[in-house]
């Protein structure tokens, strides 16, 4: 990540990170270095899908929603649903906060890192996060600070029954909002089409057919 970035967390604080320094042992989002998980093979490829079609392109802001503590693992297997599911409940969810009734808001990707400090040999819990990309269309004279707060105070009270809530309620325990991509570059200009994921699975239905034709081969 490169450059300043400010957040706004559940506790409603702000908090500044400058991120690549080689500092250890700092909260999370401060002077600590970050990895991509699937940069070191330790997570998947990132999930990235077309719910609705793509935003509009002028006066859409380009955010990052950090769900800390938690990773794509055990996000994956806590829900009884898919993760575009998921991200699906978060983008209707979103589209109901002040500000975003009408306007376009897309989730456009999601992945986790986790971060790695000097003398630990394997990231615990606490140092793990999902982050899901998403880009909202705003209105004139409306600040990408205004955007934040509508997004997070909506992310903070939600409804009880919501979808949102019920289901998935777990992995918004500590979440934030910040602007911009922190440098992880994994958002597109053009979201990619929900049938990618597909594509991401041939591989390994291919290979797992052709074991199985060895092993059947070897029994004959």
């Amino acid at each position: 990540m490169a450059g300043a970035q400010v957040e706004k967390t559940s506790t409603g604080r702000s908090s500044a990170g400058r991120a690549g320094a080689n500092s250890s042992h700092e909260p999370m989002g401060m002077a600590s270095a970050f990895v991509d998980g699937d940069e070191l093979r330790l997570q998947t490829t990132p999930y990235s899908f077309e719910a609705a079609g793509p935003a509009g392109q002028r006066d859409a802001v380009l955010l990052e929603l950090h769900l800390r503590g938690l990773s794509l693992d055990r996000l994956h297997s806590s829900i009884k649903s898919s993760v575009t599911e998921f991200l699906l409940a978060l983008q209707n969810e979103l589209r109901q906060s002040e500000g975003q009734r009408g306007q376009r808001l897309d989730a456009v990707s999601i992945f986790g890192r986790y971060r790695a400090d000097a003398g630990k040999t394997q990231p615990g819990p606490a140092d793990s996060e999902v982050v899901v990309g998403l880009r909202a269309a705003t209105v004139q004279n409306r600040s990408i600070d205004q955007v934040i707060d509508n997004l997070h105070a909506h992310l903070t009270h939600l409804e009880p029954t919501c979808v949102l809530a019920e289901r998935y309620g777990f992995a918004l325990e500590n979440v934030s909002i910040a602007s911009g991509i922190a440098g992880s570059g994994r958002v597109p200009r053009s979201p990619v089409q929900e049938k990618s994921m597909g594509a991401m699975f041939l591989p390994i239905i291919i290979s797992a057919a052709f074991t199985g034709l060895l092993i059947w081969v070897a029994a004959a």
